[in-house]
């Protein structure tokens, strides 16, 4: 049989864990009559540190108090509370509780400071303060209605005969939940009911949407019939027990109508009383119970209420915790399994698995997917496990939405009837390398709203980060071998034609400082310099070479743009820019490429500001040199062409010089041709050299 001393030690030590403090009591000097309850470490550190100069403080506090009747707040040391409260006992020895310790947040500096001259060791003391309870006008209603309680059980205990129905019942409680981490709520209300003979029914709710609650535990009278039961918040008898803050109780209720719940289902109860008691999470639940005949509930019944009431939320708490702990264990191991792979060599295809794996069972997700795309093939790739709907349809979209993101972190949860028509709650988990997107985690859930999905918010970021860094290293490796064979084929066009080998390194070379110019991503400058590399290959043999490569595809398009058979508008970036870039070391200028759109567009307008600020002219001028064309008037300029080419002098590109004229990008270019021919020139540096010769020439003579 469990002792008085035993029984109030463990309700001290339960209600010391709910409320972050450590609980003692002591006689009238100070000196411990139980063991020290609870984890303030604050408190914990002080007294075992440092016991001796904390019981005379202790002692000062008592001789201070002695006429107290009533729970106090006192301030042991400057800054640091603990309350204090005398307990009754049926001796002549007077015993007190203290609970603490309990800090003032404008205090936190000074005490750090104080603490760590005055207490031996080396202690995080800024941790330490951080964590420890401070004082406010909520909390200190809140810990002095606990003591109250306390000391009220404790004058029970200490009152009541040990073959007491009520005390037994407590006792034999507090036994059943004595060591255990976890509790069977089913078990614990059905023993309850049946051993105790006080109340006719017990029932759990919990938080089931945002303001509604269901019925998940039942024991007594017909329990089947009230199991997922709904109500909603201030709703009833029950829907009014979660808006308070303490217990609820009503008498004589058969006929109340706020009782509907019970009489849907043929159960009228004559009392009835219910403790809100708060998750770990901070959602409310409901502990409930009630009589059929009685139609009173009694202080004694209540009190016992309330004890289970604080055992079901310790073990829940205690439950939850434990299970959050074993979760970020899971997590913390994943990401190691990550990390393993990427100082090793990984290797893309186990890669995407473990990611997969990781949104089943780390994330308990109804299924999970991960989206990639090719960066050279331009190809989707996806692998799926779980009861998913179809994604194909869906990949396409979700890599498009994410390309133009700018926030390298948007994990986000998708409703089925937003714009991404999934057909049930998704958690998007975007994979970036710096500013590439690597790939798209999707996994299905149960989540709901965003507050729930905050709670996954720094694994699934911190997964986001090395899941892109990981998943870029698995591809350099795919990479690399690719990249040599592209190289093997360049190195090899030097053997049989080195005017076209020099020609392609040029060409390399415009890509690189083109490509950098206008800030394009890694992955489409690669295809770009490839493309250049393997110009002087026919595009059907670089498709049979290079299989998983877009390059092929890419310079197949490039070839009909050049040769009329697609226009401007149906190529690709990559596909124009090659096309322009090969047209331009070939040519020297763009000038009279026929397959460029009359009005040029960004791109185009790019590229020629990029030709005009590359090109350097070099040639000498002999300042005595009398030039074949004497002066400006003998090149015959129409006022229009006159116009051009002062707008062409001062910088201006085609676009801006048709903007500016208000006439046609095709009509600019036919004013550039027709003063290109009359100067005997083939591009824009030539044309300006030779008009400042001319200019030079005309001021000598």
């Amino acid at each position: 049989m469990i002792s008085n001393s035993d029984l109030m030690e463990k309700a001290i030590e339960l209600y010391a864990e709910r409320f972050e403090l450590t609980a003692i009591v002591t006689d009238q000097n100070a000196v411990p009559v139980h063991s020290v309850k609870g984890e303030n470490e604050l408190c914990n550190i002080l007294f075992n540190q440092n016991r001796s100069s904390m019981a005379e403080l202790m002692k000062e506090a008592l001789h201070e108090l002695d006429t107290v009747a009533e729970p106090i707040l006192y301030e042991i040391i400057p800054g640091i509370h603990t309350l204090i409260a005398p307990v009754d006992s049926l001796t002549n020895d007077k015993h007190y509780l203290w609970a603490g310790l309990i800090i003032r947040d404008e205090s936190r500096g000074w005490l750090r400071k104080h603490l760590e001259a005055t207490i031996p060791g080396t202690y995080d003391w800024k941790r330490i303060l951080d964590s420890a309870p401070v004082l406010t006008k909520g909390r200190k209603r809140l810990w002095m209605n606990w003591i109250k309680k306390l000391v009220h059980l404790s004058s029970l205990y200490e009152q009541e005969e040990n073959n007491s129905p009520a005390y037994q019942i407590q006792s034999d409680l507090l036994q059943r939940v004595s060591g255990k981490d976890s509790l069977d709520i089913d078990e614990l209300l059905w023993n309850f009911v049946a051993d105790s003979n006080i109340f006719d029914f017990l029932g759990f709710a919990e938080t089931h949407n945002k303001d509604e609650y269901v019925i998940t535990h039942f024991a007594g009278c017909s329990p089947e019939v009230l199991l997922e039961s709904t109500f909603s918040l201030g709703e009833g008898f029950l829907g009014r027990i979660p808006l308070s803050s303490k217990y609820s109780k009503w008498e004589k209720i058969t006929s109340d109508p706020r009782a509907g719940i019970f009489h849907e289902h043929n159960l009228f109860p004559n009392a009835l009383f219910g403790y809100p008691i708060t998750k770990h999470d901070g959602t409310r639940a409901v502990l409930f119970g009630g009589k059929l005949e009685e139609n009173q509930i009694s202080a004694q019944e209540l009190e016992i209420g309330h004890m289970l009431a604080a055992v079901l939320e310790r073990s829940i708490v205690t439950s939850a915790l434990k299970q959050e702990n074993i979760k970020q264990l899971q997590r913390l191991s994943s990401l190691g399994e990550i990390c393993r792979m990427m100082v090793q060599a990984p290797d893309l295809k186990s890669t995407l698995y473990i990611f997969v794996d990781i949104g089943l069972s780390i994330l308990e997700g109804t299924f999970s997917s991960i989206i990639l795309k090719d960066p050279e093939s331009g190809k989707i790739k996806l692998i799926s496990r779980g009861r998913h709907p179809d994604i194909k349809s869906f990949a396409r979209n979700i890599l498009k939405r994410y390309e133009g993101d700018t926030d390298r972190l948007n994990v986000s949860l998708k409703m089925h009837d937003d714009e991404t028509s999934w057909e049930q709650p998704v958690i998007e988990c975007p994979l970036y390398y710096k500013e590439e997107l690597m790939g798209v985690l999707c996994i299905g859930t149960d989540i709901t709203t965003e507050l729930q999905l905050s709670k996954e918010m720094n694994f699934l970021q911190t997964l986001s980060i090395i899941g892109g860094i990981t998943l870029f290293l698995a591809s350099q490796d795919e990479y690399r071998a690719e990249q040599r064979q592209i190289h093997t084929l360049f190195r090899s066009i030097e053997q049989f034609d080195k005017e076209r080998f020099h020609k392609a390194e040029e060409a390399v070379r415009v890509a690189a400082m083109f490509t950098e110019r206008i800030g394009m991503n890694l992955l489409s400058k690669r295809v770009i310099e490839h493309g250049c590399m393997l110009a002087s290959y026919d595009y059907s043999f670089i498709q049979e070479m290079l299989p998983e490569s877009s390059v092929g595809a890419k310079m197949m398009e490039c070839r009909e743009l050049q040769a009329g058979e697609r226009s401007w508008k149906a190529a690709c970036q990559e596909s124009r820019i090659i096309a322009l870039i090969l047209s331009y070391i070939d040519n020297g200028n763009v000038d009279n490429v026929e397959y460029l759109p009359e009005d040029p567009d960004e791109l185009l307008d790019q590229f020629l500001r990029f030709i005009d600020d590359s090109t350097i002219v070099e040639e000498e001028i002999d300042p005595e040199e009398v030039t074949e064309t004497a002066g400006m008037e003998d090149l015959k300029l129409s006022p229009r062409e006159s116009d051009v080419l002062k707008l062409m002098m001062e910088g201006f590109s085609n676009r801006e010089i048709a903007e500016k004229l208000y006439i046609s990008g095709h009509t600019v270019k036919n004013h550039v041709t027709k003063v290109f021919q009359k100067l005997g020139v083939s591009d824009r540096a030539h044309a300006i050299s030779k008009i400042y010769r001319m200019k030079y020439s005309q001021s000598k003579h």
